[in-house]
């Protein structure tokens, strides 16, 4: 029986960015000549997924190893690769449905704040003001492209975008790579800080630069993101206060950030209107900067209340995901049907 995924579902997407063309039609068609009818959309983005999350363990492994950089490389580039991939398949099979473009774009969420970690671990560590900073505007800049989509009902992607961000983190983690290279990187240039502060300045100047991009194109912001923008900057003043480790703070901040696009995805793919923000995304942070900025609890039992903020979350993140999986379900494909008409 043959299944027609597209009766009401319609990927709206405007990528202009300016190397995509030529990136899809001369090279990532190379790999999809591989990829057997077979294969679902849907499993070749959990695939390209799970090598972003083999970055993020490798990143606890790494001491100076000349040879991790270039794995986090290559992860990177399947990355990139399968995260186009996945769509050329869907449109090949005819199988595009809006849970594919829920789990392509939901993981996106947590594959480009695993990217971002790595990289700044990859440094070492840097000042706790620039690590919430840089973390806050990457969240905010997702969150604002899936607000656009919930209201003009399109994707858009700019001319300079993620796909030119990944590729010249390739490139910077490759020379990282290279003995010579890794020192220029490392080496003191303007106002006494090292060379590799480029990548992180650039990837926060890109975050801006797509957030009003947004602002000029919608004109206007819904007042549930003002709301999670406060809370997650609350948050992460909060979490600059606690002074815990960098890490516990960037899954805080992920979890947060990720059950707020959740519901915005939900509330676009679904067709629902459910309040995307709650009282407890607003007090539950005020009452976290309140008790660092006062010290009214000792390091160690702040770290546990941390730790229990970002249980609570997770719960909620798993909510949201299985609420959007189980309502999406009838999309899902073990493999691809033979015959699609």
């Amino acid at each position: 029986m043959s299944t027609n995924f597209n009766d009401k579902y319609q990927y709206n997407c405007s990528d202009k960015s300016i190397i995509l063309p030529y990136f899809k039609q001369y090279y990532v068609t190379l790999y999809f000549k591989l990829i057997p009818h077979l294969l679902t959309a849907n499993i070749i983005t959990i695939l390209s997924t799970l090598l972003v999350l083999s970055m993020l363990i490798g990143s606890f492994f790494y001491s100076g190893s000349v040879w991790l950089p270039l794995f986090f490389a290559i992860c990177i580039h399947g990355y990139v690769v399968g995260d186009h991939l996945d769509g050329m398949q869907a449109k090949e099979t005819k199988t595009g449905s809006p849970l594919g473009e829920f789990l392509d774009h939901y993981f996106d969420v947590y594959n480009g704040a695993v990217i971002l970690l790595v990289i700044i671990r990859l440094f070492g560590s840097i000042d706790n003001v620039w690590f919430y900073l840089v973390v806050w505007f990457n969240f905010q800049a997702f969150a604002l492209t899936m607000v656009e989509e919930l209201e003009t009902g399109q994707l858009v992607f700019s001319k300079i975008g993620t796909l030119e961000g990944l590729i010249l983190l390739i490139v910077f983690l490759i020379s990282w790579c290279i003995p010579v290279f890794k020192t220029l990187w490392s080496q003191y240039s303007l106002y006494g800080i090292q060379a590799y502060w480029i990548v992180i300045i650039a990837m926060t100047i890109g975050y801006i630069l797509t957030m009003v991009d947004i602002w000029n194109r919608v004109g206007k912001l819904p007042s549930h993101f003002i709301i999670f923008a406060l809370g997650s900057g609350v948050l992460s003043a909060a979490l600059f206060y606690s002074k815990i480790d960098q890490t516990l703070g960037w899954l805080i901040l992920t979890v947060y950030s990720g059950e707020y696009i959740g519901k915005v995805m939900r509330n676009y793919l679904v067709r629902l209107d459910i309040w995307v923000i709650k009282i407890d995304s607003i007090v539950i942070p005020l009452i976290l900067l309140l008790v660092s900025m006062l010290e009214l609890l000792s390091s160690g039992i702040l770290n546990y209340l941390m730790i229990a903020f970002s249980c609570y979350w997770t719960v909620k993140v798993i909510i949201v995901f299985t609420d959007v999986f189980r309502r999406l379900s009838k999309h899902w494909l073990w493999v691809n049907p033979g015959n699609l008409n």
